[in-house]
């Protein structure tokens, strides 16, 4: 997804517990990707999300947020 340079934003919506993890975790890491690939980037929570789900969406500068994937995370980590 990062890889078309239009993209400005990208936006992960995640169970609350799951967001709030790799908002403590991997902070630093979040930082560096959104400066070197000139995103930015928001991981959300949401406990109505089912802890192996997530949902991916992105938008071009101004643009309106594209769904791009619902999936369950164990099917993202096994194909990425």
């Amino acid at each position: 997804m990062l890889k078309d340079a239009a993209i400005r934003r990208v936006k992960v919506l995640l169970n609350s517990s799951v967001a709030f993890e790799i908002l403590n975790l991997f902070r630093k890491e979040l930082v560096r990707l959104e400066e070197s690939k000139s995103v930015v980037i928001e991981v959300c929570g949401d406990p109505a999300v089912s802890l192996s789900q997530m949902q991916v969406s992105t938008a071009k500068e101004g643009g309106e947020w594209v769904l791009r994937k619902v999936s369950e995370v164990d099917d993202y980590v096994r194909n990425s």
